[in-house]
């Protein structure tokens, strides 16, 4: 099965492009993960540790730079990295979508991701 990217409105199933897993063994990062992309804080390890988000939702500078880390599989993200770009562009004005708040997360887990994690 392909890999495909969580990110909603995101329809990247290309296998020349990276995707990332979440950082499931760093729970702050995790956290602010979930937070950017809109979804449960609370989803559980096991359902985060099967979906990946892919390199369209990071900054060039979210990567180390040098060759030597640069692996089979593609280039490896900083420590620090978390997802932004296209996120709220694609939540907001491609699906006429509000942002996510806070307060709007426990409801926002992606209907994606559910179809993910279903199949």
């Amino acid at each position: 099965m392909p890999k495909t990217c969580c990110v909603d409105s995101c329809l990247s199933r290309r296998s020349d492009f990276v995707y990332h897993r979440f950082p499931v063994t760093d729970p702050e990062r995790l956290r602010q993960w979930l937070f950017t992309l809109g979804m449960d804080p609370n989803t559980p390890v096991h359902v985060v540790s099967k979906i990946f988000v892919c390199q369209k939702h990071f900054q060039p500078d979210d990567y180390l730079e040098t060759d030597s880390c640069v692996r089979r599989r593609g280039p490896m993200l900083k420590i620090t990295a978390v997802p932004t770009e296209c996120v709220d562009d694609l939540f907001s004005v491609r699906f006429k979508r509000k942002v996510v708040t806070p307060s709007d997360q426990p409801a926002a887990i992606s209907k994606h991701l559910v179809e993910l994690l279903i199949s």
